[in-house]
Formats: structure tokens, C-alpha cells, sequence
């Protein structure tokens, strides 16, 4: 019984993602409004699909952030992503994407974003501190309060994560759409533990679900549809790998050789960050900034 409404849940939500339905928005619509499309390449059109991230407030100041992955940003000198305008004033909102192209240093070379202390989370926080383009005026961000706690999630429980796997090559109207994927809380990481030479720390847990290129970022949620009780309690990082040997006969200088091949696999077990982490993000990031603007008054003032 679980399995089978595990998998209605899965068909309401998809169909929930790729089609308006009359009425109030569904919770769907709501956290697809807060995705971020990270993309590989800089020009509309020659682009493809990388990974996610997810827009929230931050609670002292009132920065929007973007929280995604640290290997998405790499060293890049800009992040080319795509937001979601959600205009209101349709019933349901309508949801229409939106490019934007941040620059993510400052003007004296320095990196405007900030990556977790530690770097196993992968986890790192953009501010969107000027926008060029309508988006800033329209966008919807992911209610903080919806953020749960590590305490909050246990093994067996049943959860879902939507993004761009396989660089998403699902589209509509030109546009990557998010696949939604679920599966159960494996293992959850009360102490450092390691996995086929993988190391998963306190606040980590494994999904019983493949996760690909494209899901990194991915958010984690509890429920689907319009569940009010839905919470975000992760974001996917990555996957447990398996080395497999494979092994064949070759012929080298004339002679019959075993030529041996390691081929990494998916286990099908994803790794995710725990929501807790991203909240401690963003009152670094709260705490931080708010140093910044304040000694940028004190330097107008002078």
C-alpha cells in the first residue's frame, strides 16, 4: 500500500509540474517556483542543464540567497542559471522562466558567495544582491520555515527529489522541465561512516534512489501534491559509486592478454546534505553580509 501511493504520489506530482491546473496552486507549482535551472555555457540555446539550487531568505536582513552545490560554482567568474517569473495576477500563477547571467565576484576580483566550513557538505550560498532584469521583482522563494531539521527525518521514511537528471532532456516549450524521482532514507549518518570509500559525516543521509548528472542540488522534500506538511530536509550532493571490474581477452604484440577495465557504476544510493546545513548557511551568510553593508554606511558616511 505504501509503494503504491509512493508511486500516485510520484505520477500527481509530475503531472503537477508539467501542467497548469485551475484553482489554487499546488505545492508543486510553489517549489518548482523556487528552483534554480544551474546551466552549463553562457548563451540561450547553447546550453544544457547542470545541476539546482534553491531560493531562501535569509532571516537578519533579508537577502535572498541561492544555495547549491560548491562544485556547480567551481571557478567560475559568473553563474548562468534560470529562475522562474510567478506572476499572481492568474489564477493558478503562471510560472514562465527567466536567464540570468550573476556575476559571482565583486568588482575588486574577490568571490561574492561563501562555501560551507566544511567542504564534505558541498554546499555553498550565492546572494543575489543586484539583478538585472525583472526577475528580482517576481520571483518566489522557498519558505524558510518549511526547513526542517536533522531530528526531523528517519530512516524508512519516504521522500522525494526533483532536478535535472540526465541533463534533463525532458523539455517543454523549449524548456528543461524538473523530473521528479523518491525513494526511502536508507542510512542516516549519526556518526562519520564510510560506504564503498565514500565518506558520509553527521548530517548526511543516503536516499534509496539513483541520483545522475544534473540532480547535484537537487531539494529533498517530504510529501508532494498539496500537502501543507511538507518539509525540505536536504539537498542531494551526489551518489554512492561502485568500482566493477570487467575483464576481456586482447591480443598485445601477438600475444593473448586478460586485459582488465574498472568501470564505476551507480549504486543507486544518493547522498544528501541535511536542511539544517543550509539553515546554518544562511545565518553565516546573514552574519556576514550584514558585516559588509554596515561597513560599506560607515565608509558613506565618512
Amino acid at each position: 500500500m505504501t509503494t503504491l501511493k509512493a508511486i500516485l504520489c510520484i505520477i500527481f506530482i509530475c503531472f503537477s509540474f508539467t501542467r497548469n491546473i485551475q484553482g489554487q496552486p499546488t505545492l508543486a507549482q510553489d517549489w518548482e517556483a523556487s528552483l534554480v535551472k544551474i546551466m552549463k555555457g553562457g548563451e540561450s540555446g547553447f546550453s544544457v542543464p547542470h545541476g539546482c539550487g534553491l531560493l531562501v531568505k535569509g532571516q537578519e536582513i533579508g537577502l535572498t540567497y541561492l544555495i547549491t552545490n560548491r562544485h556547480l560554482i567551481g571557478d567560475r567568474d559568473s553563474l548562468y542559471f534560470i529562475m522562474t517569473n510567478y506572476d499572481t495576477s492568474s489564477a493558478p500563477p503562471k510560472l514562465t522562466p527567466c536567464e540570468v547571467i550573476y556575476p559571482l565576484n565583486n568588482d575588486k576580483g574577490n568571490p561574492v558567495w561563501i562555501s560551507y566550513p566544511d567542504t564534505l557538505f558541498d554546499i555553498a550560498i550565492i546572494p543575489l544582491l543586484e539583478m538585472h532584469n525583472d526577475c528580482i521583482k517576481t520571483f518566489r522563494v522557498f519558505p524558510s520555515e518549511k526547513i526542517s531539521d536533522f531530528e526531523g527525518i528517519s530512516e524508512g521514511d519516504f521522500v522525494y527529489f526533483y532536478g535535472l537528471p540526465f541533463m534533463s532532456r525532458l523539455q517543454r516549450s523549449g524548456e528543461s522541465v524538473a523530473l521528479v524521482r523518491g525513494g526511502i532514507v536508507s542510512y542516516k549518518a549519526e556518526e562519520p561512516t564510510v560506504i564503498n570509500n565514500t565518506l558520509l559525516t553527521y548530517g548526511q543521509f543516503l536516499i534509496d534512489g539513483f541520483s545522475y548528472r544534473g540532480n547535484s542540488g537537487s531539494p529533498v522534500i517530504t510529501s508532494c501534491g498539496q500537502d501543507s506538511s511538507a518539509r525540505l530536509v536536504g539537498i542531494v550532493v551526489g551518489h554512492i559509486p561502485q568500482a566493477d571490474l570487467i575483464s576481456h581477452l586482447a591480443i598485445t604484440n601477438g600475444t593473448l592478454v586478460l586485459d582488465t577495465t574498472v568501470v564505476e557504476k551507480n549504486t543507486g544510493l544518493a547522498i544528501v546534505s541535511g536542511a539544517h546545513i543550509l539553515k546554518e548557511m544562511v545565518d553565516i551568510a546573514d552574519r556576514e553580509f550584514r558585516r559588509i553593508i554596515e561597513r560599506a554606511k560607515n565608509q558613506k558616511n565618512q
